[in-house]
């Protein structure tokens, strides 16, 4: 699914690009972006409240605005939540992948199963470990240039991906832990201002 993706050689620096930002810079970057990704989810909600459930109603326009406004506003809200659980599914997509090679199409079921223990596990130490997970996505991100790789050994693939994308995390989650260790230091200094 995702180990799997036939890159063209054009967009290879871009991805390259994608990952590095997630390895290094992850944690910030879904901060930032986790309040926009839940409100215009909120939004297309809101949408289909107001256009599709409520249309045959005559509510005025600045009550729609406002129950508009509070469900983007929700939705931005629970963005965060929203993204921790993409991370650990997408981390549990990558699994899957490795494991579906390794194990092989007889054992099917067994992937599916183990996917679903693991996402259990991911999800409960996503808020934790979020500057790892990031790491990861953006390892396996990394890893899926590898495709390019002239290798016939899919399996082969598959591990050099898998090693590839545990080395970013865990060069990524110790440099964003060192970032965020900076900043909550650099934070609590005091700071002397003439009176």
């Amino acid at each position: 699914m995702i180990l799997n993706v036939e890159l063209p050689p054009e967009v290879v620096p871009l991805v390259i690009l994608i990952g590095l930002i997630l390895v290094i810079i992850g944690r910030e970057t879904l901060e930032v972006l986790s309040f926009a990704i839940g409100a215009m989810a909120g939004g297309i909600i809101a949408y289909m409240i107001l256009n599709g459930l409520l249309m045959s109603f005559s509510i005025p326009l600045w009550i729609k605005l406002l129950v508009a406004a509070l469900i983007i506003f929700g939705g931005g809200m629970l963005g965060r939540g929203a993204m921790a659980t993409m991370l650990a599914v997408a981390t549990t997509i990558v699994i899957i992948d490795v494991l579906k090679v390794l194990l092989g199409p007889d054992l099917l079921i067994v992937t599916i199963l183990a996917g679903i223990f693991l996402f259990a596990i991911f999800v409960a130490f996503i808020q934790k470990f979020v500057h790892v997970f990031s790491a990861f996505i953006g390892g396996a991100i990394i890893a899926t240039t590898l495709n390019m790789l002239p290798l016939d050994d899919l399996v082969m693939l598959r591990i050099i991906q898998l090693v590839t994308a545990l080395v970013m995390a865990a060069i990524g989650g110790y440099i964003q832990y060192r970032i965020k260790r900076w900043k909550d230091t650099r934070g609590e200094q005091v700071v002397w201002v003439p009176s």
